[in-house]
């Protein structure tokens, strides 16, 4: 969606799920996740939709909610190999996915700290979903959040976390560098952070923006079609994503507009 006019195109189209999608620093390439290999894996893609690019080959759980660092270099995600949800980090440009979460417990949504020395991650490790974070390089992860935790970003400036409850649950931030947790709006199912604002879904027909230095929501968008449906929301861990152009001219939001199925033909059946 071109937030200036309104217009909405196609960026990728595909019978397959497509989803979770987020710009890189420089809002030149896209990474979702998609099941067009047959499988839930990352894929990047330009900015207009061409050169999609498989990028983890884990050949069979989900793998999702891809996330850049700040340099652009790297992409964090989730996959379900040891069948709870761990962290895992790959080049952006290809290659081997390192895993940088432990334990027998969820731990699912990355994203990256300002300075890029930290993964904050959504974890049931505590028995509540809460925010927690965990050095790039792997190693004891740190709680983060008291009181809830869903997806999370840090401000542009790296001074506050912004983090989701349940989806349609409340939007709170959080001093990075320790302090109260604070309600900013009384709902947001999605969050995507550029320098001029924190961007939410407060429902399935509005994106708004909070500015970060007043505290003051203006509605971007209105649009009946933000439209999120059950078969995104079932592959998607985490709830809803959506992604704004570091130029703030663009949205990007995975719709559910048809669906198929391929038919083949097995040589030789017996």
């Amino acid at each position: 969606m071109d937030l200036r006019s309104g217009e909405r195109r196609t960026v990728v189209d595909s019978r397959y799920m497509q989803a979770a999608p987020q710009y890189s620093p420089d809002g030149r390439k896209v990474a979702f996740q998609s099941d067009r290999s047959g499988n839930t894996e990352v894929w990047t893609c330009d900015a207009d939709g061409a050169n999609c690019q498989q990028m983890t080959f884990f050949e069979g759980p989900r793998c999702g909610a891809p996330r850049w660092s700040p340099d652009g270099r790297w992409i964090a995600l989730d996959s379900r190999t040891t069948g709870k949800a761990q962290v895992y980090v790959i080049p952006s440009d290809g290659g081997r996915a390192r895993r940088v979460t432990e334990g027998d417990v969820q731990n699912q949504v990355p994203s990256w700290s300002r300075n890029g020395k930290w993964i904050y991650f959504e974890s049931d490790r505590s028995g509540q979903w809460r925010i927690w974070k965990v050095p790039v390089e792997g190693g004891a992860a740190a709680q983060v959040t008291q009181n809830t935790g869903g997806q999370a970003f840090e401000s542009s400036d790296g001074q506050y976390l912004y983090f989701t409850s349940a989806c349609g649950g409340p939007l709170f931030r959080k001093p990075v560098a320790g302090g109260l947790e604070m309600e900013v709006a009384p709902k947001a199912c999605a969050l995507s952070v550029t320098a001029r604002g924190i961007y939410f879904l407060p429902d399935s027909e509005t994106l708004q923006v909070v500015d970060e230095f007043t505290g003051k929501i203006r509605t971007v968008a209105k649009a009946k079609g933000f439209h999120f449906d059950d078969r995104i929301l079932a592959e998607v861990a985490g709830g809803v994503f959506f992604t704004v152009s570091p130029d703030d001219a663009y949205a990007i939001f995975a719709e559910g507009q048809h669906t198929g199925s391929d038919l083949m033909l097995v040589e030789n059946f017996r």
